[in-house]
């Protein structure tokens, strides 16, 4: 995939969630993904939606975001937005893609 089509996937792995599109979300990731920077590492893509779903129904209900930027170069892209029911925290995802899915997204930063 090229670096253009890299940060888009990257990007609407920030944007399918806020949007509740959970269908979406699960195919942005590789089945055997691995997401890092929360308690406990998060593997696998139904596992990952999961994640996400509590963040917005159970831990920040209203949960909003507004990416800031998306820096790509070959594999890796980093998403930079501001998260949080006001706006009031910062996260930087930095994704590894293969074959056009993310392998791998470490999150660094608070959403609240």
């Amino acid at each position: 995939m090229s670096i253009e089509q890299n940060a888009q996937v990257a990007r609407e792995a920030i944007e399918a969630p806020l949007r509740e599109d959970w269908d979406c979300l699960r195919d942005l990731y590789a089945e055997d993904a691995v997401l890092e920077g929360t308690p406990e590492p998060v593997r696998g893509s139904d596992a990952i939606v999961k994640l996400w779903q509590g963040c917005l129904y159970m831990e920040v209900p209203g949960l909003r975001g507004e990416i800031l930027n998306v820096m790509a170069q070959g594999d890796m892209v980093a998403v930079e937005w501001r998260v949080g029911k006001d706006l009031e925290g910062a996260e930087v995802h930095v994704c590894q893609l293969r074959d056009g899915k993310i392998a791998a997204n470490r999150i660094y930063g608070r959403a609240t």
